[in-house]
């Protein structure tokens, strides 16, 4: 009996004494929620100044300062969590109030959860938490005002994650960081007078982080004043602008007006061929060849060329073609038939007399 008394007053004097801090944290219990009846350990990060706990499953434990509860969920402040408690402790494992859990759409207690420190007698280092945000400038520099002493912002963290217990170290190192604010620019193209780009003959102002430049739109080239614009003439090097076509320059871009037989890409301004062959019409009785510019046209027989409407057409009645038979007779080849002619010499041209068709299928 004396033993066990002995024991109770030892425990009551460790719980007395420890003010939390452990880096490991079981929660444990008989629950309807038995998969988050498991241990959750310090990732450094912290929320309302306390430290947050992940599980091996990436559920958190984690404090919210809103209505002083200890939560669990898939996410660090999230409203829709599986366990919370009411308690404002800084660390997880001094939790003493009742949990709740979910059940059927609602949260109902169960004073047989705890959380507990993995291993209450480990000898601990204390490890810096993350940093925490940077504090507000409340006055600022001009950038590129040398004699401007510029205001000074902080940021901290915190030797709790988890803290030295049993005899471990101290973080190394200070809990606050400063430095100088960053200098307040100054948008010099937002106002004319600031800036002296050519914005009226395709120029641009670019702010930049305490001055600015100027630059030219397509079809401009900055000059050496780094802020006038001059017209670039494309049609200067009509080997390049407007191949096959005639080059007319215009205030930041160009025409080009392609010749017979070419057409222009509306994209690029470039002049292409136009292939005449692919339209049936283009020579018809005859062949198409291509060309650049232009096509050729080759009559197929028993037709020829005519000069002015550069069409193939057939042979008239009557045209004579060759005359094969001498001083006698001449044989007429016409489009449709052939005929015969009787004629009379005179010298060594043929004269014609009178004709009649003849069956060309006869010796």
């Amino acid at each position: 009996m004396a033993r066990l008394l002995y024991l109770l007053l030892l425990a009551n004097m460790f719980n007395s004494s420890f003010q939390g801090g452990c880096p490991t944290v079981r929660i444990s219990g008989s629950s309807a929620q038995s998969s988050r009846m498991t241990t959750y350990t310090m990732n450094r990060q912290l929320h309302d100044d306390r430290p947050v706990y992940r599980s091996s499953r990436g559920e958190y434990l984690y404090h919210d300062r809103t209505d002083s509860t200890w939560n669990v969920g898939t996410t660090v402040g999230s409203t829709r969590v599986g366990l919370y408690v009411v308690d404002s402790s800084t660390y997880a494992d001094s939790i003493i109030w009742t949990w709740y859990e979910a059940f059927n759409f609602h949260h109902i207690p169960n004073s047989r959860i705890r959380a507990r420190c993995d291993n209450p007698f480990a000898r601990v280092n204390g490890q810096w938490s993350n940093w925490g945000s940077w504090s507000s400038c409340t006055r600022y520099c001009i950038c590129g005002n040398s004699t401007c002493v510029p205001d000074t912002v902080t940021r901290r963290r915190r030797c709790i994650t988890p803290p030295p217990l049993n005899g471990g170290s101290n973080c190394a190192g200070s809990s606050t960081s400063t430095r100088d604010c960053a200098c307040r620019d100054i948008n010099e193209c937002l106002d004319d007078t600031l800036n002296n780009c050519d914005l009226d003959n395709g120029g641009s102002c670019v702010n930049t982080q305490g001055s600015f430049h100027c630059t030219c739109d397509d079809g401009y080239n900055i000059q050496a004043d780094g802020r006038t614009c001059l017209d670039i003439d494309e049609c200067a090097d009509n080997s390049t602008s407007c191949v096959n076509g005639l080059c007319t320059n215009t205030i930041g871009s160009y025409n080009c007006t392609c010749n017979s037989g070419y057409r222009k890409n509306p994209s690029t301004q470039n002049c292409a061929d136009i292939d005449e062959c692919t339209d049936d019409s283009t020579c018809v009785n005859g062949r198409c060849t291509n060309a650049p510019g232009n096509y050729n046209c080759t009559c197929n027989s028993g037709y020829r060329m005519n000069p002015t409407t550069q069409k193939c057409e057939g042979l008239s009645i009557g045209a004579i073609v060759g005359i094969s038979l001498g001083a006698a007779a001449a044989v007429l080849i016409t489009a449709v038939v052939f005929y015969c002619c009787c004629c009379k010499k005179s010298g060594s041209v043929a004269t014609a007399g009178h004709a009649w068709p003849v069956n060309e299928t006869s010796p």
